[in-house]
Order: structure tokens, then C-alpha cells, then sequence
């Protein structure tokens, strides 16, 4: 277990609090996890009637570190690029200027052995087959072009931004402490390491990390849809 206390520590007994929490009996080490299997395409859909629809995608992204800090703000960097706020590649062009969907958001995210671009997209039943190719073409564009500057500019501020207005909050700063050394084992828990290292994300690291996403993405999908629309 883990204990992470944030916010005005100075009448807290250190000692005190260690007596009592070494109190508590030790237990074995949990067996490790089975390996992840290897990605393969897959479309998986459930039919049903009605407008909307749900369509999520998640495509591998081999070589990508997400036990190193650096490779995890480069990733949110890219997150917000490709699938974050109003301005993203996803949301300017498929909610935006077309109008397929009415939410769209794409982020990276995995394991210790893999990791994976993700994509959900609430839209009407009638837009599946048009949204799934733009978003596919975005991301492959994405891949192959990398950014601009200028948008690689601003999604590094907003990124950058966010995570310092959040940090202002006490439950945001111990949430990050818990975060960092249970699923990555990195104890650099002040907030302040974090920020730089978004604040040093370039064009470069971004187009780099792009190039990692590779086709063929697996799809699920509920809704009034048939497998031909993701031939």
C-alpha cells in the first residue's frame, strides 16, 4: 500500500504516523500480471436500434516509455494536440467544420509493456462510416506530416496551463503523487518537475511520438451500424 498526505503538514507527528501505519501486518507481493497479448485489429460492434451511436478506437503505439516522465508529457502534449480541446485536429475538423459527432476525444494511455492511442466518439448512427474515415485520415496525416509549430505552440500552453491551474488544488497534488509512483514507480513527485517537462515539449517530440501510432486501429462500436462501415 501507499500513503500520500498533501497540504499543511506542520502539526502533523511524523513519527507518530509512522508507528501507526508500520502497525499494519505485511503481505506478500502480488504475483505479476500475465504479459499483454499482442495487438491485433479487431472489430468488435453491437447493434442497436436509435440515432446515436458509440464508436471508440484504440491504435498501438510500439516504443513509446510511459514509465519516463519525458514520454508522458509528450504524450499529454500530443493528446491535447490530436484529440483535446476545442481547436484539436479531431474536434476542429469532425465536430467543427463537419458536424458528425457531437463529443470527440483522443488520448494515449497503457501499460508497463504497451501502450495505445485511444479515440471515443458519441455521433448520430447515419455519420459512423464518414467519421471513422476522417478520424483515421486525421490520425494518419498526423503520423505521417507531424504538427505545425504554431499548433504545437498551443497545445504545449494549454497542456502546460491546465496541469498548473490543477496543481493549485490540494486533492490535484496528492492524486499526482499517487499516480506517479503506483502505475510508473517514479517518487519525482513535485508538480514543479512536471510542469518543465511540458514546458520543453517541441514540434520534434511531437511529430516523433506520432509517427509511433501504427494503422489498422481496433474499433468497437454500439449503435445502428454494420462491419462494412470500417472496411
Amino acid at each position: 500500500g501507499l500513503v500520500v498526505i498533501a497540504g499543511n503538514l506542520d502539526h502533523l507527528d511524523r513519527e507518530l504516523l509512522s508507528e501507526h501505519l508500520l502497525r499494519i501486518p505485511a503481505r506478500a507481493a502480488p504475483p505479476a500480471p500475465p504479459p499483454i497479448v499482442p495487438f491485433v485489429r479487431r472489430v468488435e460492434l453491437e447493434e442497436r436500434d436509435g440515432d446515436v451511436a458509440h464508436l471508440r478506437l484504440a491504435y498501438a503505439m510500439p516504443g513509446l516509455d510511459l514509465n519516463r516522465s519525458r514520454d508522458r508529457a509528450v504524450a499529454d502534449v500530443y493528446s491535447d494536440l490530436l484529440g483535446g480541446p476545442a481547436g484539436s485536429r479531431l474536434f476542429e475538423e469532425i465536430r467543427e467544420q463537419r458536424g458528425l459527432c457531437y463529443a470527440i476525444e483522443g488520448w494515449v494511455w497503457g501499460y508497463q509493456e504497451a501502450s495505445f492511442l485511444s479515440v471515443e466518439c458519441n455521433l448520430r448512427a447515419s455519420n459512423i462510416a464518414e467519421t471513422y474515415e476522417r478520424i483515421d485520415a486525421i490520425v494518419a496525416e498526423l503520423s505521417e506530416d507531424g504538427p505545425t509549430e504554431e499548433e504545437s505552440l498551443r497545445a504545449r500552453s494549454y497542456a502546460t496551463g491546465a496541469c498548473a491551474l490543477s496543481f493549485e488544488s490540494t486533492a490535484a497534488r496528492v492524486d499526482h503523487a499517487v499516480e506517479l509512483i503506483m502505475e510508473y514507480g517514479d517518487h519525482d513527485i513535485d508538480p514543479m518537475l512536471y510542469l518543465r517537462a511540458l514546458e520543453s515539449v517541441t514540434r520534434e517530440d511531437i511529430a516523433e511520438l506520432a509517427a509511433r501510432v501504427l494503422p489498422g486501429p481496433c474499433v468497437g462500436c454500439v449503435g445502428a451500424v454494420s462491419a462494412t462501415a470500417f472496411q
